[in-house]
């Protein structure tokens, strides 16, 4: 170790600088701020494919188009993050040339029960659109504000879609359902 009066230390040979030093600038606090957040967002995401080929919706009633379901009860026990930081969204396309289309990301609960997460109405259009609905909760908070029982072993959460104006018709595809662990909620 260089005494009181030694010369400065001279930097190290460039590739040679400890790994934790690499691209980091800032205080340490802030770059340990910068790593948290990179864990709060891991990729963590699944996709569940619920309309794979087109669906012709025609009711003015909502009609469930396609749903997924997870065995939450068994693999609960095996994830290490709270149910409160599950989010589901939704993404596909929509083709309504004559009337409106609302299109609901759904959680079907045990007794049959359509509980809407989110849902958005898609006006008339000669063009099929890409649209995308959430991201909203599985679980927790928001999901049980919504009226989501929060106790069921197998989770059921699926694309319900319906007519705004009777005897017209749209179709629906390439819907997929995309479950990714959430950042930290406070």
């Amino acid at each position: 170790m260089p005494g009181p009066g030694a010369p400065p230390a001279m930097p190290l040979p460039a590739g040679t600088e400890p790994v934790s030093a690499r691209g980091g600038t800032g205080s340490l606090e802030e770059r340990l701020a910068r790593v948290e957040t990179r864990i709060d967002f891991l990729s963590d995401y699944t996709a569940l494919s619920v309309i794979p080929q087109s669906l012709t919706l025609s009711s003015p009633s909502a009609v469930e188009a396609g749903a997924v379901s997870i065995p939450w009860g068994s693999l609960r026990r095996l994830l290490q993050i709270p149910e409160s930081r599950w989010d589901v969204w939704a993404a596909g396309t929509v083709l309504s040339a004559t009337s409106a289309i609302t299109v609901a990301l759904v959680y079907v609960a045990d007794d049959q029960t359509d509980y809407v997460l989110g849902q958005q109405t898609y006006a008339a259009n000669a063009v099929r659109q890409k649209v995308q609905l959430g991201p909203f909760q599985l679980r927790g908070s928001f999901a049980a504000s919504a009226g989501v029982p929060q106790n069921e072993a197998i989770v059921t959460f699926g694309i319900a879609g319906q007519m705004v104006t009777g005897g017209h018709s749209a179709t629906l595809s390439a819907w997929t359902l995309w479950v990714r662990q959430s950042p930290r909620r406070g």
